[in-house]
């Protein structure tokens, strides 16, 4: 049984690749995980900032398809 307001905390916590994609900072680290667990919304948003971010340092383990942060 899911509590009661828990859908209405969820929405609240919740943002878009392109929102959190925004949070990253120049010279931050972000961990993308391993294997199938990949952001892949999250990585092209992140994509998209390239040319106002440096030396942002990702970490993940095996990855399954092509990241766009890479390309």
């Amino acid at each position: 049984m899911v509590p009661r307001g828990f859908s209405d905390t969820l929405r609240a916590k919740t943002v878009t690749a392109d929102e959190a994609a925004a949070r990253v900072r120049s010279g931050d680290w972000v961990d993308y995980g391993g294997a199938l667990v990949h952001p892949d919304l999250f990585d092209e948003a992140l994509a998209r900032r390239r040319d106002e971010l440096r030396v942002v340092k990702i970490r993940g383990c095996v990855t399954m398809s092509p990241r766009a942060v890479l390309e």
